[in-house]
């Protein structure tokens, strides 16, 4: 196998019409070397689609490469960089994850991802005065241990946890579902700058162009729950990405954890959510520091030292159904369990719809 460079594989990477599992082959496939875009192409070409067709043809392919070019140049004059799931520096505990993205794009330093643990805070867009609080002061001493605080510039909890983060001088990774030349929410580009001046990280697996998709809000939250050594919710409802986020780590065997309510929240259906967490999921419950200096004990306890962390097992894509999703014994909640569940505790509470 001749290794191909970071610039072939982000050609590969962006074939439109190639899903993720034939780039994958096509990268680790290359047999000799490929000196230019028309070796490149003529590589591509060979394989074939799911229907037994040849690709497009090698001229098609290499004015893809020119876009690509293009792309890359823009990043380039907008201080974004790339990285390759086969450098170094791409995050070593999500290559554990079945469907880890080829590229990353980011803007910042990349190397904290692995210089230290990261923890995932995330929740609500409307979280209340006791999580906003409360998130503050555990991700703030989060941070001051230096995990690194991954999260994703949303309004709510996702802001108080950058903010957490970089007000004690701390580091921040905020991962977007769109392209580095634009920041979603809007009012979130200032924090987005210094997330960056402080020596954080903004990182995406979409390229400049990139809008925002509800679907790309959906892989968004694979790439918080694999790069981080533990999600910890500050408060979320029973439906929404900061369940599905949570979701995701508990499927792939990392720690959930949720910051607990006072007793007199318990109805409140903003923290159901949290609640659902801890007493089905059986995430770990923060109520005071004590438990929080536990959790961050058993994190890195769990894993790997960080000299080790080059050893983490790197999962393989599912190629011809050759490779299996990882065992699970979550058993999600379908819409209909969901739903049962917002009307039990709706009616419980006396809260009107």
């Amino acid at each position: 196998m001749t290794p191909l460079t970071q610039n072939q594989i982000i050609k590969i990477s962006r074939i439109p019409g190639i899903d993720r599992k034939i780039a994958y082959q096509m990268i680790t496939e290359a047999d000799c070397l490929l000196r230019d875009d028309h070796d490149l192409a003529k590589h591509v070409s060979g394989f074939r689609n799911e229907k037994g067709e040849l690709r497009n043809s090698i001229f098609e392919i290499k004015e893809g490469f020119k876009q690509v070019e293009q792309d890359m140049e823009k990043s380039d004059k907008l201080g974004i960089g790339f990285i390759t799931f086969r450098e170094n520096n791409f995050p070593f505990d999500l290559l554990s994850m079945p469907d880890y993205p080829l590229v990353l794009c980011y803007k910042g330093n990349i190397r904290h991802l692995n210089d230290r643990f990261s923890i995932a805070a995330i929740g609500s867009r409307w979280p209340t005065a006791y999580g906003i609080d409360q998130g503050r002061r555990y991700i703030e001493y989060c941070a001051g241990n230096k995990y690194n605080i991954i999260s994703g510039l949303a309004i709510g909890c996702d802001t108080v946890a950058h903010q957490a983060a970089l007000s004690i001088g701390g580091r921040t990774t905020a991962v977007l579902a769109h392209g580095l030349d634009t920041v979603y929410p809007s009012p979130n580009s200032g924090l987005a700058n210094a997330i960056v001046e402080q020596k954080g990280l903004l990182l995406s697996e979409y390229f400049v162009g990139t809008g925002l998709t509800r679907q790309n809000l959906l892989s968004r939250n694979r790439l918080i729950a694999g790069i981080a050594q533990c999600t910890f919710v500050l408060e979320a409802n029973l439906k929404g990405g900061t369940m599905h986020t949570a979701r995701i780590a508990r499927e792939n065997k990392r720690k959930v954890a949720a910051l607990w309510h006072p007793d007199e929240m318990s109805c409140n259906p903003k923290i159901s959510g949290s609640q659902l967490l801890v007493e089905m999921w059986e995430a770990v419950p923060i109520n005071n520091y004590d438990d929080l200096d536990k959790l961050l004990r058993a994190v890195s306890a769990e894993h790997y030292s960080l000299d080790g962390w080059h050893q983490l097992p790197r999962s393989v894509p599912v190629v011809n159904g050759n490779s299996q999703q990882p065992s699970s014994d979550l058993i999600p909640l379908s819409s209909e369990e969901i739903s049962n569940r917002i009307k039990s505790h709706q009616k419980y509470c006396n809260i009107k719809k």
